[in-house]
């Protein structure tokens, strides 16, 4: 399988101007604010049982009617003759069904106002499939005894996370095997994260108290280069530690808000210059950049159904376009840029390569698979070699292929950029650490 691609341009002095220009920018002295970080595959369904109920005594005063119970956070349960019926998210576009007090399947609302079905529960354990309205898997759930998730896999069956309990079913430990971190939970509030391990590096942990003159649940999080910190950030949490506030840079000046808009948790972000994400029951709906008040660049992102395809970044007063093409599990695969009139593509921007492509492969297919001369082909095969024994994550990416500058950079074991091969005219390395 070649992956190089090889575009002549007519014009490629100005054509090879405007793409450096555009190219990113490796960000290595920020741990949390790295190039391209694999995010972990999100909860598909905001948390529609209850688990910390108001006022459980009423299905058993009066088990013959209606009773409807909701929790601190807003979700809704109901219970008819006594028992379990169905349960409602606090966004009211989830609903689970219960038979004999274990879930059996639970309905989506999409935007259209219909309803889909996108899983189904096995009992009170099991492995469970969720997917979209269209039948395509977005990802998988494994779930133990007494309502415990076990563990969590993306659309391929790869684990991107998984929870090791301890006797005490509300403290436990979370496993993000695509950065590897190690989250603490008590009573299912996150308390620390570390780097590898239990006991490695402090990442951030969540303190309830008073910064910057408001009050809460705060996140605090180090920005780490490697050896030492060089930013510190405070994010305000909702009491359940799942929804986010504002973000504080440690010198105490405002970096991100959010904001709930139409059932919908809004992003605003850069507050310089305002841009803002809009998410949508599983994805991007919309993401826009607004300079002095008027739009310079904006993101238009395309759907197969609730599934995100492609996004589209249309440039004020340019002849070109930029594509992003994501793949089943909505992690961007590949960029392009296109013609604005014909469509046609200009050149290919980066592909990315994920571990699970390029782990079993030997040296020759190493070789093959880049399209790259031997020696590079054999130090690219013995980096993926060591970082197999350092236990990367199948579904975590392997590097960025860069088409622009004809360079390749890899990621660790954590999921970082930590090396740019140079591979024209003459291959060499940069250790971005």
């Amino acid at each position: 399988m070649k992956r190089r691609i090889r575009i002549f341009l007519i014009n490629l002095a100005g054509v090879f101007f405007i793409l450096s220009a555009s190219s990113a920018v490796i960000n290595p002295n920020s741990y949390r604010h790295d190039y391209y970080k694999m995010p972990p595959q999100e909860e598909v369904q905001k948390k529609a049982l209850t688990e910390k109920p108001l006022n459980l005594a009423l299905p058993k005063i009066t088990p013959y009617q209606p009773q409807i119970v909701i929790d601190e956070e807003g979700n809704i349960l109901v219970y008819l003759g006594g028992k379990k019926a169905f349960a409602i998210s606090k966004d009211r576009k989830t609903i689970t069904y219960f038979a004999n007090g274990a879930k059996t399947h639970s309905d989506k609302i999409i935007n259209s106002g219909t309803l889909y079905r996108f899983r189904f529960y096995k009992g009170f354990s099991g492995r469970v499939r969720i997917e979209n309205e269209n039948g395509e898997t977005l990802g998988w759930e494994i779930w133990g005894l007494n309502g415990k998730l076990l563990e969590r896999q993306d659309a391929f069956g790869k684990t991107i996370l998984r929870r090791i309990y301890d006797s005490n079913s509300r403290n436990f430990w979370e496993v993000n095997y695509l950065n590897n971190t190690w989250t603490r939970y008590e009573d299912n509030l996150p308390k620390e994260e570390h780097l590898g391990a239990r006991s490695g590096p402090l990442l951030a942990c969540w303190r309830k108290g008073t910064f910057f003159g408001k009050s809460g649940l705060w996140k605090i999080e180090k920005g780490w280069d490697g050896e030492k910190i060089v930013d510190m950030y405070y994010t305000l949490y909702d009491e359940f530690a799942s929804e986010p506030y504002e973000e504080y840079h440690k010198n105490g000046y405002l970096v991100k808000k959010w904001h709930w808009e139409n059932h919908t948790l809004v992003l605003e972000e850069d507050l310089v210059h305002f841009s803002y994400k809009k998410y949508g029951d599983f994805g991007l709906i919309e993401d826009k950049y607004i300079e002095n008040y008027t739009t310079d660049a904006i993101w238009i992102s395309k759907y197969n159904g609730s599934r995100i395809t492609k996004s589209v970044r249309i440039y004020e007063g340019k002849n070109f376009y930029d594509e992003r093409i994501y793949d089943l599990n909505g992690n961007i695969d590949k960029v392009v840029r296109r013609d604005k009139l014909t469509g046609q593509i200009i050149a290919f921007l980066e592909d990315r390569i994920y571990f699970w492509e390029v782990k079993d492969l030997d040296l020759e297919g190493i070789k093959d698979f880049f399209d790259v001369s031997p020696d590079v082909a054999e130090y690219i095969y013995f980096w993926k070699e060591d970082m197999k024994k350092k236990g990367k994550s199948s579904a975590s990416l392997v590097g960025i292929r860069d088409f622009v500058s004809e360079a390749i950079v890899l990621y660790n074991e954590n999921n970082l950029a930590c090396e740019r091969i140079t591979l024209s005219p003459a291959w060499e390395i940069a250790f971005l650490n």
